[in-house]
Order: C-alpha cells, then structure tokens, then sequence
C-alpha cells in the first residue's frame, strides 16, 4: 500500500482569473497544491485523486463546486500559463517541443487548449503577434 504524501495546505490559484476562497475545503486546498508541485506529470485527474487518497469523483464534484472551474479546465489552464511562461523566455526554439514537457498529449490538444485560453496559437504568442486576423469576404 502507497503511503500518501503530504501537500501544502494552499488557498493560492496559478491560474489567472480563478480566485480561491479563504472556505476551501482540505481536499480542495491539498488539489491546489499538489497540481502546483506537479504540473508537469499530470495526465489525468486520477493522478490527483490517487495522490490524494480521495475518489476522482469526490475530488471533481468537490473543486468544481468550491472554485467553479472543473478540476482539468484548472489543470490545462496552470499549464497553458506556464507554456506562456516557457514561450516567453525564448525557450524552446521549436513550439512543437514544448507540448510533451508540459504533459499534453499531442501537438493538436496543447494548441487547441492554448488557443482557447489565449485566444491564439503558441507560435503567434511567441512572436508577438497580438493583432487578431480580419475576415476576409
């Protein structure tokens, strides 16, 4: 038997625009934390749960309710966060290299998650590029 880790006790969001109440729950707070340790290593929200040593179901309908956002909706958006980090600072050289660093599956999930956090592409966020496209007729 897994002997379980502790977690910080956090209230603190990485995410910008989810707030975290001073009321969270434990499991909540302890979800927060661990996600903010090992952003990277997630694949699923069974990672956290099993962390936790609480149900997936339990810690999903828990977050959800206490902060608003669903618990993988938090984790996508704590890593397009810190693939704008990454981008920003100028490493990798290559946008494609940057997906499997922060655990996203494929190429297509992390641009499509980029794209509808940021309201663009990863490549148009590394150069820049801020003006949206007009419509051509």
């Amino acid at each position: 038997m897994k002997k379980r880790q502790k977690f910080m006790n956090t209230a603190r969001s990485v995410v910008p625009g989810v707030r975290f109440s001073s009321q969270l729950s434990p499991v909540v707070k302890k979800a927060a934390g661990y996600i903010e340790k090992n952003l990277l290593s997630i694949e699923t929200s069974s990672d956290i749960s099993n962390a936790l040593g609480v149900s997936r179901e339990h810690l999903s309908r828990t977050f959800s309710r206490e902060t608003g956002v669903k618990i993988w909706e938090y984790v996508n958006r704590a890593k397009v966060e810190k693939a704008k980090t990454m981008l920003k600072g100028g490493a990798p050289s290559l946008v494609r290299e940057l997906y499997p660093k922060l655990g996203f599956g494929c190429q297509s999930t992390f641009y499509n998650a980029f794209r509808r956090y940021v309201g663009m592409t990863p490549s148009r966020f590394k150069k820049g590029d801020t003006k949206k496209k007009s419509k051509r007729r």
